[in-house]
């Protein structure tokens, strides 16, 4: 019998993984398996992670969706209007952009109902 943790007992899980896929946010090409041989304790696969994480900053990141994400989010916000001020910057926005760009207004308007229960 092992020994677990708290994490464990709620989900299932114990230990580190040693193999992992990774593919970044939107990708279609195949994953990318790496090996996880560092330390098994929680804050160096952190450490690891962060760095998987690092190598995707900037995916799907919408300079001008990024600017109205912020105004969302703003203490006293106006959301409906900022709402569609996204919208109306989604359908600006370039081709190689417009997916990314969806993905804001879609987010924003679910975080809208999360708040308000509709």
């Amino acid at each position: 019998m092992h020994s677990c943790t708290a994490a464990h007992r709620t989900h299932s899980v114990c230990g580190l993984p040693s193999c992992l896929t990774t593919r970044p946010l939107g990708s279609t090409s195949l994953p990318r398996a790496g090996s996880y041989n560092g330390a098994r304790n929680s804050d160096k696969f952190l450490e690891f992670l962060k760095e998987k994480l690092e190598e995707d900053k900037g995916f799907a990141r919408v300079a001008e969706m990024d600017k109205l994400a912020l105004k969302f989010i703003a203490e006293g916000a106006n959301t409906a209007s900022i709402i569609a001020d996204a919208e109306t910057q989604a359908g600006k926005a370039s081709k190689e952009d417009k997916e990314a760009a969806a993905l804001y207004v879609t987010f924003m308007k679910r975080a809208l109902d999360k708040v308000c229960g509709q």
